[in-house]
């Protein structure tokens, strides 16, 4: 997250990949938290989003975005806009208890 923002042309990311730390449902869109290697940032996922892969946005799912809108009200807050036109892939995480065999 934190490197990504050092090279925004135009206030957008050209790829990512984030996991879901947390979301929280709001009336209207869902707030979140967002983890990479790098740190964590604040941000939105989309309602059309939460309607459409409800079942997939969880905490622990890993989201492939691209061209991303970072949106900075200040020098040090940071907030990642997830919309339908960004998000590439989802990667729900694996079942508790579950693993794969090579």
């Amino acid at each position: 997250v934190q490197a990504a923002l050092k090279q925004l042309p135009k206030n957008k990311v050209p790829s990512m990949a984030v996991m879901i730390k947390t979301l929280t449902r709001t009336n209207v869109d869902a707030g979140a938290v967002f983890r990479d290697p790098t740190g964590e940032m604040q941000g939105t996922v989309h309602r059309l989003l939460l309607e459409e892969r409800q079942s997939e946005l969880r905490p622990g799912s890993v989201l492939l975005l691209k061209q991303v809108g970072v949106f900075s009200p200040s020098h040090r807050n940071h907030y990642l806009n997830v919309t339908p036109n960004n998000l590439l892939k989802i990667y729900p995480p694996e079942p508790e208890g579950s693993f794969s065999q090579p």
